[in-house]
């Protein structure tokens, strides 16, 4: 068996399942997709972070006597040409979105897919209402996960320690080769992962409160370590539960409203791009209001130092984001199709 281990938004050795799944020799790989980075500016943000924790992961697997090779191209054309190698499977964790169905479906005819759940708590094919479609709304939903939610601790995954590398002769590509230019982060995220877990761990007991002061450093920062993967939501769970806490319970809540999100994702895809109610709306076609939302000079104090803030750092506050949004749609009447992506362009 010759298994070629693809880590996506699982940038981690702790709690991977694939690393506890696979077995005998491993090709351990990720890919830099041209299909998505070709969309992005040359100082996409997210790069810069997503670059340096692949670099970090690949460390932290030579430590296991194992590798990280990387490859800068299309998933279709790198499996295309490891199929050459005599692989019998991909492991990987799932992804729900439209793209990674779509690219899962393509790599899955190049060579057999195992897909495990491993950036989130639940699959969200399952937990149906009792005639068997989807909750629509977060407290039913929430509701029906109470065995999950009230657990004092979820399994993680161990690294399977038989596991031998399969040796490919690669090079590294540069943040420059694959287009995109070194930024500035927030000083934050040049703490290590579990540094940033601990962190918030130590200001739990007053989230509740801090978490609605916009002006105060009270919520979790872990958005994107969730996001990529760098730490996982049943380590974040099993940490937070440990410390027994009133608001260590609201937190878990936050971990739960994540996967709520995930799951209206999976059932109703449209929701991506549409908006899934069918409300009809004349939206306006104002470039300079827009322009002045993004630049942070629409002459609104809070809107323009929250847009301020986030053009400078890649990161705004939850209920900034509210505010910001609510004001671009519903004060200004511009499409949120247009502050979502202007959003992901500027993003951590």
């Amino acid at each position: 068996m010759k298994q070629i281990l693809w880590f996506r938004r699982d940038l981690r050795v702790r709690d991977n399942k694939i690393l506890e799944k696979a077995s005998n020799e491993v090709m351990p790989i990720f890919i830099f997709d041209k299909n998505i980075l070709e969309k992005l500016d040359r100082d996409d943000k997210r790069v810069t972070f997503i670059y340096d924790a692949v670099l970090a992961l690949k460390k932290s697997l030579e430590t296991l006597g194992l590798d990280l090779y990387i490859f800068y191209d299309t998933p279709k054309n790198v499996f295309m040409n490891l199929k050459k190698d005599g692989f019998d499977e991909v492991l990987c964790s799932g992804d729900f979105d439209s793209y990674s169905q779509k690219r899962d479906k393509e790599i899955n005819e190049i060579l057999p897919l195992k897909r495990y759940l491993d950036s989130f708590l639940i699959n969200p094919k399952r937990n149906l209402k009792k005639d068997e479609t989807p909750y629509k709304v977060f407290t039913p939903f929430y509701k029906s996960l109470s065995w999950l939610s009230s657990s004092d601790k979820i399994g993680e995954s161990n690294v399977n320690p038989d596991l031998k590398l399969y040796k490919y002769k690669s090079k590294n590509p540069t943040l420059e080769e694959i287009g995109f230019k070194r930024v500035e982060l927030p000083g934050f995220l040049n703490q290590t992962p579990q540094n940033r877990l601990d962190n918030f761990k130590e200001k739990v007991e007053e989230y509740e409160k801090n978490r609605d002061i916009f002006y105060k450093d009270g919520t979790s920062n872990l958005g994107i370590d969730l996001r990529f993967g760098t730490i996982s939501p049943r380590m974040i769970f099993n940490e937070i539960k440990k410390l027994d806490g009133k608001n260590s319970e609201v937190f878990i809540i936050q971990l739960f409203w994540r996967e709520f999100y995930n799951y209206i994702l999976f059932h109703f895809p449209k929701s991506e791009s549409e908006n899934w109610n069918g409300i009809e709306i004349t939206w306006r076609e104002n470039e300079e209001d827009f322009q002045k939302w993004c630049e942070g000079k629409t002459g609104v104090p809070i809107i323009d130092a929250a847009m301020r803030h986030f053009n400078k750092t890649g990161m705004m506050h939850n209920r900034l984001r509210m505010i910001v949004s609510s004001f671009l749609c519903k004060n200004l009447l511009i499409h949120w199709k247009k502050g979502e992506q202007y959003f992901a362009k500027k993003v951590t």
